[in-house]
């Protein structure tokens, strides 16, 4: 199966007050659609940095999805982390020394490979586990998971909750739009 798509224009949302502009998408039509919602992830990173070369979002995309998937994290919710900590950016890193996508750095329980830090896969799959030990020491509360993996950084939550909303924004408007 391939997609054949071909979107462009702006998605209005009622509740917000704002124009999300969507890239347009006619080169998805080469590539076998393996998982929808890869395809959604990077068509997302590329709306919101258009710097981001469509290769690179499809394999963050592909691998962020994976790593959600595999630890049973919603998917919107390690995007927002993704986009909160690095701007989609694999290569970033913080002035505490952070690194990477989802910027590890130090995870209780999870000895960080500080060779291995900036690998993509490594990356992910090491800070999805860090959400996840992060998120069964909250007791299964989110807002506190993201607060202790944030090292209780000011409105971390509800940064990553903003832009989980404009993931799921730009999703329903994706999915009406094919």
């Amino acid at each position: 199966l391939f997609v054949l798509a071909a979107v462009s224009g702006y998605i209005h949302h009622k509740d917000i007050n704002t124009m999300h502009k969507v890239p347009e998408l006619s080169y998805l039509s080469e590539y076998p659609v393996v998982d929808p919602e890869v395809k959604i992830v990077a068509a997302y990173q590329k709306a919101r940095y258009s710097n981001i070369a469509i290769e690179i979002a499809e394999l963050q995309a592909e691998i962020l999805v994976r790593a959600a998937r595999k630890y049973n994290i919603p998917v919107p919710l390690v995007v927002g982390v993704a986009d909160q900590e690095s701007m989609f950016d694999a290569r970033n890193t913080s002035s505490a020394g952070a690194a990477g996508l989802l910027q590890i750095l130090s995870l209780e329980g999870i000895v960080i490979d500080q060779k291995r830090k900036y690998d993509l896969e490594y990356n992910v799959d090491t800070g999805c586990r860090g959400l996840l030990i992060k998120y069964k020491k909250a007791g299964g509360n989110w807002s506190k998971a993201l607060a202790f993996y944030s090292g209780f950084a000011k409105d971390y939550d509800k940064n990553v909750y903003e832009r989980m909303g404009r993931y799921t924004m730009f999703k329903e408007g994706y999915q009406t739009r094919l």
